[in-house]
């Protein structure tokens, strides 16, 4: 009765062609203003050497219904698919757990049926398998990576999360670097291309999530519901494929933290897709004991990272000037190391333009006052530092400050329009 009486999206075909897999499904007038362009597919890739023809339509389900999940969620609406595999099935109780946690007072709708449920384990991962990692390049994927060296995990990324699926010269750049750092260490590594975020409407999807949950627990749709689900279901044919009996991923925020996203413990610890599970790396480290950690084992073992925070990057480049790259800078610094050396260029005139950002912008004063905490920790150190000094007795966001500098290039700016004008 329930599946007569809700409405539905409906997978209607799955088509493989080679190393790609694409959805043809129904949707209720309701979900369209989420889709991004109607004439393009849901779709991945994986890297030519992959025939995802031996991958029963059990794990191909996966990916469409994690991607999908994360919008008709919040719209109360069901999927349906012919087939689905046991273990993400089973998954979604806890899946569904992990939100009501997250919040409480939001009523989302996880309904999934399916005409089949199958067990689609690999024999060769059940009981062990080969491990993998989720590897964007910043500092909690690092983290993890570092955490987990010895086992060689096999580091993967996917192109159409971070970097967008235009961005060319970025995957590029990705896959240099992944080379790089896979050939220091005896892993391997693998890209996947695939529209599970850029096939939706990324700002009606802010607009609808921000009528669901409050300001403060809203870090986005990607951040606080997508990112998580639809990254693992979207790699479920690669697991199956592999062999995969573990999946790390790096967590974004300490257990202990009042701040939280959909990368939480208990969100990962619920998720099983065939024979592989999930399980969150540094859950009890800070964002300073992550750097601190990649920082000692490079120092240590001669490992060279460059880590990919920005967010503003160019094929794959830190900008080395937005309020991530000056964080993730200041946080080397404490721990005594080069930027340089991790992936910025931070000049001789670094530390004034850093002072100067700060100075003058509004920032997320509980992550910047952490870091100000690692500086306090040795201040006797730092107060003979001619740089970084400035720091210890630092105050963030001070408004009077900020506005004034504010009114002053405002003033410039008229002043120079006018002159631009009389002179023209």
């Amino acid at each position: 009765n329930k599946l007569i009486e809700m409405s539905y999206i409906e997978l209607k075909k799955i088509t493989v062609n080679g190393n790609r897999c694409e959805y043809d499904f129904e949707y209720p007038s309701e979900f369209k203003p989420y889709i991004a362009d109607t004439s393009r597919k849901l779709y991945f890739e994986l890297p030519d050497r992959f025939d995802i023809t031996a991958v029963p339509e059990g794990i191909l389900a996966v990916p469409f219904v994690g991607s999908v999940m994360c919008v008709s969620m919040l719209l109360g609406l069901g999927i349906r698919v012919p087939v689905i595999d046991e273990a993400f099935y089973g998954s979604i109780p806890g899946i569904k757990a992990a939100f009501k946690k997250m919040f409480p007072y939001a009523d989302f709708c996880f309904d999934v049926f399916a005409n089949k449920i199958t067990s689609c384990k690999s024999a060769n991962c059940i009981g062990g398998g080969n491990s993998s990692l989720f590897f964007t390049g910043g500092i909690d994927a690092t983290s993890a990576f570092i955490d987990k060296i010895s086992e060689k995990p096999t580091l993967i990324n996917i192109w159409g999360g971070d970097l967008l699926l235009t961005d060319t010269s970025g995957r590029e750049a990705m896959e240099r670097y992944l080379s790089r750092l896979t050939a220091q260490t005896g892993s391997d590594f693998i890209i996947i291309k695939s529209s599970c975020r850029r096939f939706f409407n990324e700002n009606n999807l802010e607009k609808r999530l921000g009528e669901i949950i409050k300001p403060e627990h809203n870090h986005g749709w990607w951040a606080s519901i997508a990112h998580i689900i639809s990254m693992t279901s979207a790699i479920a044919p690669l697991l199956y494929l592999q062999n995969t009996g573990i999946h790390y991923i790096g967590s974004s925020y300490p257990q202990q933290s009042f701040g939280f996203d959909a990368n939480n413990v208990d969100m990962v610890d619920a998720i099983k897709i065939a024979g592989c599970t999930f399980k969150m790396v540094d859950e009890n480290l800070d964002r300073s004991g992550k750097a601190r950690k990649i920082i000692d084992y490079c120092k240590g073992n001669n490992l060279k990272v460059e880590l990919k925070v920005c967010w503003y990057s160019t094929a794959s480049e830190n900008c080395c000037h937005c309020e991530k790259c000056y964080r993730t800078i200041t946080e080397i610094i404490s721990n005594h190391a080069d930027p340089n050396h991790y992936g910025f260029r931070f000049g001789k005139n670094g530390y004034r333009e850093l002072h100067d950002f700060l100075k003058y912008n509004y920032v997320n004063a509980a992550f910047w006052e952490a870091n100000k905490a690692d500086f306090l920790k040795e201040a006797d150190f730092w107060k003979k530092d001619r740089n970084m000094s400035w720091i210890l007795n630092f105050e963030f966001n001070d408004e009077r400050r900020i506005n004034r500098f504010r009114r002053i290039g405002r003033i410039k700016s008229i002043i120079w329009r006018i002159k631009n004008k009389v002179l023209g």
